[in-house]
């Protein structure tokens, strides 16, 4: 148990571990979680990034008293987080803004440095979008992810709730469409009729329409 690679390695083995299953019921999902992330890019890569690798650190140092109480040697670990090191040097963090685009036909493109909680909440967009559509995870020509969300009357506000929360950046355009979403939303169509002939005055926007033209094909009643 001399890197740091041993002890993500050993906390997964213990958490498959019945026995053990009581002294890890204290921990935090999403530490637990983390734990797991480390394991396979460990697996995958062989190593992990400077910001990944100092998290993985406080961890340990954070639930010390769980490794020694399933068998790590008291002396070993402290001895570890005193002069910690991986078996292979940790590439550095690249810095990911958090922003936000309209990227068209409906759709909004989230890219962040990774976040559970905003991981959790993006995910939890799908649920509430019309017909379930799927929840996108497309990775550019330089491997950085980007969360695609199908913007829709049921997860507008919350899209919206999550943009101001979590501080993305968003540019005019994005800005522009979500307020015309949510002007298609608040502004009733307005249709009269004169000399026998439909005149719209107001109408909502294209992605409401869209909508409507989608229900209309599944025969839907509108």
């Amino acid at each position: 148990m001399n890197f740091l690679d041993d002890y993500v390695k050993y906390f997964i083995n213990i958490k498959h571990n019945q026995s053990y299953s009581k002294i890890l019921a204290s921990i935090p999902k999403w530490d637990v979680k983390f734990f797991n992330d480390m394991y396979f890019l460990l697996l995958k890569n062989g190593n992990i990034s400077t910001a990944q690798y100092d998290l993985c650190i406080k961890l340990i140092k954070k639930h010390s008293l769980t490794f020694i109480n399933t068998g790590v040697d008291e002396k070993k670990i402290d001895y570890f987080l005193l002069n910690p090191k991986a078996r292979k040097e940790p590439y550095q963090t690249i810095s990911i803004p958090r922003e936000a685009r309209y990227i068209g036909k409906e759709k909004i493109a989230f890219r962040f440095k990774y976040n559970p909680k905003i991981i959790e909440e993006i995910k939890n967009l799908k649920s509430k979008a019309l017909f379930n559509e799927n929840l996108t995870r497309y990775y550019t020509d330089d491997d950085i992810k980007l969360w695609i969300v199908k913007v829709r009357k049921s997860n507008i506000d919350k899209i919206i709730d999550i943009l101001a929360v979590y501080k993305f950046n968003v540019d005019e355009e994005t800005i522009v469409f979500l307020a015309n979403c949510k002007d298609s939303i608040e502004l009733d169509s307005t249709v009269k009729v004169i000399n026998n002939e439909l005149k719209i005055t107001s109408m909502n926007n294209q992605l409401f329409y869209n909508q409507m033209l989608l229900l209309k094909e599944r025969n839907w009643n509108v």
